[in-house]
């Protein structure tokens, strides 16, 4: 019980100011980028170091008009 107790206000502590500092960055990310949620795929092209725009781009260029990027 006690060692319990002892570590939630530690935890608690330690987890607030990691919450907040994390809390910035992504919502400038999230202006950053579209509103719509990108697909499985251009995740994995932004992982490997592409830019978001140059995914889509490809993506529309080789599908024509039909996207996966583009549904609702």
């Amino acid at each position: 019980y006690l060692a319990v107790e002892s570590t939630h206000p530690s935890s608690s502590e330690a987890t607030t100011p990691v919450t907040v500092q994390h809390m910035r960055p992504p919502k400038q990310k999230k202006h950053k980028t579209s509103p719509v949620p990108p697909a499985p795929i251009v995740l994995q092209l932004m992982e490997m170091g592409f830019q978001r725009k140059n995914i889509e781009f490809a993506l529309k260029s080789l599908s024509g008009t039909t996207g996966a990027s583009g549904v609702p």
